[in-house]
């Protein structure tokens, strides 16, 4: 009677800690990346869902002043 229930009592603990376990929040689409033009600035962004517009990608190094400004 013993090992039946410590084996009901292990499963639950188990099926507690999974349904525990943090999920992301959100949508799990990838991100849309594309070369766009906005107000004369060409280069890569991505689609915010959020904010539902392109957003410029800075480049590695890329002096932040000189991306446009919202």
């Amino acid at each position: 009677m013993r090992k039946p229930m410590a084996f009901a009592l292990a499963f639950a603990s188990a099926l507690i800690a999974l349904s525990a376990a943090p999920a992301p929040a959100g949508p799990g689409e990838p991100p849309i990346v594309r070369v766009v033009t906005i107000d004369g600035v060409t280069g890569p962004a991505y689609y915010s869902v959020v904010e539902k517009r392109f957003r410029f990608i800075a480049p590695d190094g890329a002096d932040l002043a000189s991306l446009p400004q919202d």
